[in-house]
C-alpha cells in the first residue's frame, strides 16, 4: 500500500501569508500538475493550496490506475488536510477541491466527515460510475474482481471528450487505465453517497461547476445531486458548451472568471471567520 509519504506532492502560494488553505484532488488518469493554473489563481486570492498525485497516477508510485481501497484514499486525504492545517495554522478556514473522480471522492468524504472542511469547489464531478457501463460490463467486472482485482481495463475516455481540438503534445504522466478493484470501490462508494449526502455540513460554502456538454460525467446527474443538498451557501454554474475539462486554453477564461467571482463574492467576505473544520485523523 502506498504510504502518505510516498505520493508526489506540490503546493501553491505562501502558507504564512494565506487567509485560508485548500487541498486539491485530481481525477482518474490525470495528475495534480494539470490543475496548476487554477490553484495558482486561488493562491493569488490568498488561498494556499496543496495537491498530490493519487497512487498509480502522475509522479506517484504504483500500478497505473490502481488504488487498493477507500481506506487508502481516506488516509491520504486526511494526511494532506492535517498537513494543510499545520501549514496555515489552527484557526484559518480550510477547503477541499476536486475534479471528476476527485470531486466524487471529495463529496464522499464531506458526507462521511461533515466537519472536514469550511468550503469546497467540486468540478465536473462523477456521481454515478454505472452510467456509462453496460450490465454485462458490470457483471464481468465483479467476476474479475473476485479472481484478479488488479486487472487493468481501459477507461474508455478519449481526449476529444475532455477538450476541443487535437492534443498538441501528449502528457506522459497521463494514462487511460483503471483496475477492476478501483472501479468496484467507486461503484460501492457511489451507492453509499446517495444515502449519506444529507450529512454534508449545511454551513459549508460550495461551488459546483460542470460543463454543459460533458459526455463523461453527466451534468444532469451533478445538478440533480446538487439540488438535493441541504447546504445553505451553495452555487452551481453550468458552463455552456464546455466538455469535461474546463481548464484548457479554449475554455479556461470563462472557468477562471467563474472561480474568481465565487471566491471574491461568496467566499472571501467570510474567510476571516474562525474555521469550524476539525481533524478527522
Amino acid at each position: 500500500m502506498t504510504s502518505p509519504s510516498d505520493v508526489f506532492q506540490r503546493s501553491f502560494g505562501d502558507p504564512t501569508a494565506a487567509r485560508a488553505g485548500a487541498v486539491m484532488l485530481h481525477g482518474l488518469g490525470e495528475h495534480s500538475g494539470r490543475h496548476a493554473q487554477h490553484l495558482a489563481l486561488c493562491a493569488k486570492h490568498g488561498i494556499y493550496c496543496r495537491a498530490f498525485d493519487w497512487p498509480g497516477h502522475g509522479q506517484s508510485p504504483g500500478q497505473r490506475g490502481h488504488i487498493g481501497s477507500m481506506a487508502t484514499m481516506t488516509t491520504l486525504l486526511m494526511t494532506q488536510m492535517e498537513a494543510l492545517r499545520n501549514d496555515i495554522g489552527p484557526s484559518k478556514q480550510i477547503g477541499l477541491f476536486g475534479h471528476s473522480m476527485g470531486g466524487f471522492i471529495a463529496l464522499y468524504h464531506l458526507a462521511k466527515y461533515p466537519d472536514l472542511a469550511d468550503f469546497t469547489w467540486i468540478g465536473s464531478t462523477l456521481i454515478d460510475p454505472e452510467t456509462n457501463a453496460s450490465p454485462l460490463k458490470r457483471r464481468l467486472a465483479r467476476l474479475l474482481h473476485a479472481v484478479c482485482p488488479r486487472f487493468p481495463i481501459k477507461s474508455g475516455i478519449r481526449s476529444s471528450q475532455c477538450r476541443p481540438g487535437p492534443d498538441k503534445r501528449r502528457d506522459p504522466l497521463m494514462h487511460k487505465c483503471i483496475t477492476v478493484r478501483l472501479g468496484i470501490i467507486l461503484l460501492e462508494a457511489a451507492r453509499e453517497l446517495q444515502t449519506i449526502s444529507n450529512k454534508i455540513n449545511p454551513n459549508l460554502r460550495m461551488l459546483m461547476t460542470h460543463g454543459g456538454a460533458d459526455p463523461i460525467c453527466s451534468p444532469l446527474l451533478a445538478q440533480t445531486f446538487f439540488e438535493r443538498l441541504v447546504v445553505k451557501a451553495k452555487t452551481f454554474r453550468l458552463l455552456e458548451d464546455v466538455l469535461h475539462e474546463p481548464f484548457h486554453a479554449e475554455t479556461r477564461n470563462d472557468f477562471h472568471a467563474t472561480l474568481e467571482q465565487w471566491i471574491e463574492h461568496e467566499l472571501s467576505p467570510h474567510l476571516d471567520r474562525r474555521s469550524f473544520a476539525k481533524s478527522a485523523i
